[in-house]
C-alpha cells in the first residue's frame, strides 16, 4: 500500500482506505495526498497563534490539507486544518478542496464537516460550494457538506 500518490487515479484503493491525510497543492494543481497515522488536531488557541506563524513562515503558492475519518463516525470526513503558503493563490486553495471531495467521494462518506475559524472564508462562498451551517447550538462557525452517493442514503436534512 502507498504512502503517498501523486495522482489520485493511482492511488483510489490506497486513498479509500486510509483514515487521515493532507492533500497537497501546489500552484493550481495537486502536487500529492500523503496518508497520516493521525488526524491533525489543534486547539482553538492553537489554530490562531501556530496557524499565523505557519503561514508567515511557509513561502510559495501552496496549501495543505488535513483530513481525518473520526472513529466514532466513519461515515465522515473532518477537514481538520489548512495552511497554506504566504503566496497561495484562490486556484491552489480550490484545487485543494475539491481534491478533499473527490476523496469523499471515493471513500463513500455521508458527510464532510469543518469547524471554522478563520473569519476571511465568507458564508457565502461556503454556500456556493455546497456547505451549510452545522451544530447551530454550538459556539463558532460549524459548516457540513453533505453527499448522496449511490450506495449511501441521502440526509435530507
Amino acid at each position: 500500500m502507498a504512502w503517498c500518490v501523486e495522482r489520485l487515479e493511482d492511488g483510489i484503493d490506497s486513498v479509500r482506505r486510509w483514515r487521515a491525510g493532507v492533500i497537497i497543492a501546489e500552484e493550481g494543481g495537486l502536487r500529492a495526498v500523503k496518508r497520516r497515522w493521525f488526524g491533525k488536531r489543534k486547539s482553538y488557541l492553537g489554530v490562531h497563534l501556530a496557524g499565523r506563524l505557519e503561514h508567515a513562515w511557509f513561502p510559495g503558492d501552496v496549501c495543505r490539507l488535513f483530513y481525518h475519518q473520526p472513529f466514532s463516525t466513519p461515515d465522515f470526513l473532518t477537514l481538520s486544518y489548512v495552511v497554506s503558503g504566504r503566496d497561495c493563490r484562490f486556484a491552489t486553495f480550490r484545487r485543494a478542496v475539491r481534491v478533499l471531495d473527490e476523496i469523499a467521494e471515493l471513500k463513500g462518506t455521508w458527510a464532510i464537516v469543518c469547524h471554522l475559524s478563520n473569519r476571511r472564508i465568507s458564508d457565502r462562498l461556503l454556500q456556493r460550494w455546497g456547505w451549510t451551517e452545522h451544530c447551530l447550538n454550538m459556539r463558532g462557525r460549524h459548516y457540513i457538506k453533505r453527499f448522496s452517493n449511490g450506495n449511501v442514503p441521502s440526509m435530507g436534512v
